[in-house]
Protein backbone atom coordinates (compact mmCIF):
# COMPACT_ATOMS: atom_id res chain seq x y z
CA UNK A 1 0.00 0.00 0.00
CA UNK A 2 1.15 3.53 -0.76
CA UNK A 3 1.46 5.75 2.34
CA UNK A 4 0.84 9.48 2.02
CA UNK A 5 2.13 11.67 4.82
CA UNK A 6 0.92 15.25 4.82
CA UNK A 7 3.59 17.18 6.69
CA UNK A 8 3.13 20.45 8.53
CA UNK A 9 4.93 23.66 7.68
CA UNK A 10 6.99 23.14 10.85
CA UNK A 11 8.39 19.89 9.42
CA UNK A 12 9.12 21.54 6.07
CA UNK A 13 11.05 24.34 7.80
CA UNK A 14 12.90 22.02 10.19
CA UNK A 15 13.80 19.29 7.68
CA UNK A 16 14.76 21.27 4.58
CA UNK A 17 15.95 18.22 2.62
CA UNK A 18 12.64 16.39 3.04
CA UNK A 19 11.65 14.90 -0.36
CA UNK A 20 8.36 16.81 -0.70
CA UNK A 21 5.99 16.03 -3.60
CA UNK A 22 3.65 18.52 -5.25
CA UNK A 23 0.31 19.01 -3.44
CA UNK A 24 -2.42 16.52 -4.27
CA UNK A 25 -5.42 17.72 -6.27
CA UNK A 26 -8.99 16.54 -6.88
CA UNK A 27 -9.81 12.90 -6.22
CA UNK A 28 -6.23 12.27 -5.02
CA UNK A 29 -7.03 14.28 -1.87
CA UNK A 30 -9.76 11.87 -0.75
CA UNK A 31 -9.02 9.95 2.41
CA UNK A 32 -7.83 6.42 1.77
CA UNK A 33 -6.28 3.85 4.13
CA UNK A 34 -2.73 5.11 3.71
CA UNK A 35 -3.18 8.81 4.56
CA UNK A 36 -1.44 10.24 7.63
CA UNK A 37 -0.83 13.77 8.92
CA UNK A 38 2.45 14.66 10.60
CA UNK A 39 3.78 17.46 12.75
CA UNK A 40 6.96 17.95 14.73
CA UNK A 41 7.40 19.48 18.13
CA UNK A 42 10.14 19.94 20.66
CA UNK A 43 9.91 17.75 23.71
CA UNK A 44 12.52 18.62 26.33
CA UNK A 45 15.00 19.71 23.68
CA UNK A 46 14.43 16.82 21.25
CA UNK A 47 12.66 17.07 17.88
CA UNK A 48 9.81 14.57 17.93
CA UNK A 49 7.23 13.66 15.30
CA UNK A 50 3.57 12.96 15.81
CA UNK A 51 1.72 11.12 13.04
CA UNK A 52 -2.04 10.63 13.01
CA UNK A 53 -3.87 8.20 10.75
CA UNK A 54 -6.66 10.12 9.00
CA UNK A 55 -9.32 7.43 9.27
CA UNK A 56 -8.80 5.91 12.73
CA UNK A 57 -7.06 8.89 14.41
CA UNK A 58 -4.46 6.44 15.67
CA UNK A 59 -1.43 8.51 16.71
CA UNK A 60 2.20 7.40 16.57
CA UNK A 61 4.90 9.27 18.49
CA UNK A 62 8.45 9.10 17.16
CA UNK A 63 11.06 10.61 19.47
CA UNK A 64 14.29 12.37 18.56
CA UNK A 65 13.97 12.45 14.75
CA UNK A 66 17.07 13.71 13.00
CA UNK A 67 17.39 14.72 9.33
CA UNK A 68 19.22 11.45 8.56
CA UNK A 69 16.22 9.50 9.93
CA UNK A 70 13.91 10.74 7.15
CA UNK A 71 15.16 7.99 4.83
CA UNK A 72 14.23 5.38 7.46
CA UNK A 73 10.85 6.89 8.34
CA UNK A 74 8.92 3.80 7.22
CA UNK A 75 10.90 1.58 9.62
CA UNK A 76 10.52 4.11 12.44
CA UNK A 77 6.75 4.30 11.98
CA UNK A 78 6.39 0.50 11.87
CA UNK A 79 8.58 0.03 14.96
CA UNK A 80 6.85 2.65 17.10
CA UNK A 81 3.36 1.73 15.93
CA UNK A 82 3.99 -1.95 16.71
CA UNK A 83 5.44 -1.11 20.13
CA UNK A 84 2.48 1.14 20.99
CA UNK A 85 -0.08 -1.44 19.91
CA UNK A 86 1.72 -4.21 21.82
CA UNK A 87 1.00 -2.44 25.11
CA UNK A 88 -2.70 -3.34 24.89
CA UNK A 89 -3.03 -5.73 21.93
CA UNK A 90 -1.21 -8.41 19.97
CA UNK A 91 -0.80 -6.83 16.53
CA UNK A 92 0.32 -8.77 13.48
CA UNK A 93 3.54 -7.03 12.34
CA UNK A 94 2.92 -8.16 8.75
CA UNK A 95 -0.40 -6.28 8.67
CA UNK A 96 1.30 -3.14 9.97
CA UNK A 97 3.95 -3.48 7.26
CA UNK A 98 1.18 -3.79 4.65
CA UNK A 99 -0.51 -0.66 6.00
CA UNK A 100 2.73 1.36 5.99
CA UNK A 101 3.93 0.96 2.44
CA UNK A 102 6.18 3.12 0.35
CA UNK A 103 6.13 6.59 1.91
CA UNK A 104 5.61 9.83 0.02
CA UNK A 105 5.66 13.22 1.73
CA UNK A 106 3.22 15.94 0.68
CA UNK A 107 2.47 19.45 1.99
CA UNK A 108 -0.28 19.77 4.56
CA UNK A 109 -3.77 18.97 3.34
CA UNK A 110 -5.36 21.43 5.77
CA UNK A 111 -7.44 18.75 7.53
CA UNK A 112 -8.45 20.92 10.50
CA UNK A 113 -9.96 18.05 12.42
CA UNK A 114 -6.84 15.92 12.20
CA UNK A 115 -4.51 18.86 12.87
CA UNK A 116 -6.52 19.84 15.95
CA UNK A 117 -6.44 16.23 17.11
CA UNK A 118 -2.64 16.13 16.76
CA UNK A 119 -2.28 19.41 18.66
CA UNK A 120 -4.35 18.00 21.54
CA UNK A 121 -2.21 14.81 21.65
CA UNK A 122 0.98 16.91 21.58
CA UNK A 123 -0.25 19.01 24.51
CA UNK A 124 -1.16 15.89 26.49
CA UNK A 125 2.24 14.37 25.75
CA UNK A 126 4.15 17.47 26.82
CA UNK A 127 2.25 17.58 30.10
CA UNK A 128 2.98 13.93 30.90
CA UNK A 129 6.60 13.87 32.15
CA UNK A 130 9.20 16.50 33.04
CA UNK A 131 12.25 14.41 32.00
CA UNK A 132 13.02 13.02 28.56
CA UNK A 133 15.09 10.10 29.88
CA UNK A 134 12.22 8.84 32.05
CA UNK A 135 9.65 9.14 29.29
CA UNK A 136 8.28 6.02 27.64
CA UNK A 137 6.84 7.17 24.32
CA UNK A 138 5.33 3.81 23.41
CA UNK A 139 3.50 3.40 26.71
CA UNK A 140 2.23 6.98 26.74
CA UNK A 141 1.25 6.78 23.06
CA UNK A 142 -0.77 3.66 23.76
CA UNK A 143 -2.52 5.32 26.70
CA UNK A 144 -3.38 8.42 24.67
CA UNK A 145 -4.74 6.24 21.86
CA UNK A 146 -6.91 4.42 24.37
CA UNK A 147 -8.63 7.49 25.84
CA UNK A 148 -9.65 9.96 23.16
CA UNK A 149 -12.58 11.20 21.09
CA UNK A 150 -13.03 12.12 17.46
CA UNK A 151 -15.64 14.13 15.58
CA UNK A 152 -17.67 11.75 13.40
CA UNK A 153 -20.23 13.25 11.03
CA UNK A 154 -20.00 16.56 12.89
CA UNK A 155 -20.62 15.02 16.32
CA UNK A 156 -18.01 14.27 18.94
CA UNK A 157 -18.11 10.61 19.80
CA UNK A 158 -15.85 8.71 22.12
CA UNK A 159 -13.69 6.24 20.29
CA UNK A 160 -10.58 4.30 21.14
CA UNK A 161 -8.09 4.65 18.27
CA UNK A 162 -6.23 1.55 19.56
CA UNK A 163 -9.33 -0.55 18.94
CA UNK A 164 -10.17 1.20 15.67
CA UNK A 165 -6.64 0.60 14.37
CA UNK A 166 -6.73 -3.07 15.37
CA UNK A 167 -10.10 -3.47 13.60
CA UNK A 168 -8.72 -1.58 10.61
CA UNK A 169 -5.62 -3.82 10.47
CA UNK A 170 -7.77 -6.95 10.73
CA UNK A 171 -10.01 -5.77 7.86
CA UNK A 172 -6.91 -4.92 5.84
CA UNK A 173 -5.61 -8.45 6.25
CA UNK A 174 -8.84 -10.10 5.05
Amino acid sequence: MHTIIHVSNAICKTYTKLPLNAPLRGHDTEVHPGVWNANCFRFLGKKCWILTHSITRYTVFIPDVKAADIHNMRDLIITHMTNQLMVAHQPDPEKIQRLIGEIAFYPTNGDRSCISYMNQRTQELQNAYPYYEDFRFDLTGSRLNHLTSKPINGKSQFIRPNEWMMRFLNELGE
